[in-house]
């Protein structure tokens, strides 16, 4: 695993994104796979995942609503991956209508909700790292309507907003789960 991307100053990726690529490693069996790093911020997951998994990946796409993650999702390419082949999309997940369906989605969602903590002045960090308890089901609903029948949805979230997600209610099964140092929780979903 690597640690030298590229990232703005005011957000510094943590263990969790890369320890989320180790478990979709270790869980996934991956075939002609069609990758999606959701809220990918700088591509650190999608990134990490395609270098192990290389030619199992046959798509790769990153969405994030903020394009000023662009410059570092493009150095991330050009230093880790030079010769792949990528697609990037500046949108908001949530509202997104995409007609491409991912056999793999990896996501490092928000940690935390602006209803419960106090908020970062700065903007660019508080789009990078909360959003609203009702994001957290619209997440889940959006994920399972881009996976393929066989697809899967892995993520990290802390313990504590576990109960703030309903993935039965978002028509999705949590497969398997494991607990980390520091109460986060790698999750592996799939259709119910």
């Amino acid at each position: 695993m690597n640690f030298n991307y590229s990232q703005p100053s005011f957000y510094h990726f943590s263990e969790d994104s890369t320890e989320l690529a180790k478990f979709v490693l270790s869980e996934h069996v991956f075939k002609d796979s069609i990758l999606l790093d959701a809220l990918s911020g700088c591509g650190i997951i999608g990134i990490e995942v395609v270098l192990e998994a290389r030619e199992k990946i046959k798509e790769l796409y990153f969405i994030d609503k903020n394009p000023s993650w662009r410059v570092y999702i493009e150095s991330n390419m050009a230093s880790f991956l030079p010769d792949r082949d990528y697609h990037v999309f500046y949108e908001d997940y949530l509202n997104w209508k995409s007609q491409k369906k991912f056999s793999l989605i990896v996501s490092n969602p928000p940690y935390y909700f602006s209803e419960q903590f106090r908020q970062s002045p700065d903007h660019e960090r508080r789009m990078a790292r909360s959003w609203r308890v009702a994001d957290a089901q619209a997440f889940l609903q959006v994920s399972k309507s881009l996976l393929t029948a066989q697809g899967e949805l892995y993520l990290v979230l802390p313990q504590k907003v576990l109960n703030c997600y309903s993935f039965e209610q978002a028509g999705l099964q949590v497969v398997k789960s494991k607990v980390i140092n520091g109460g986060k929780v790698f999750l592996r979903c799939h259709h119910l």
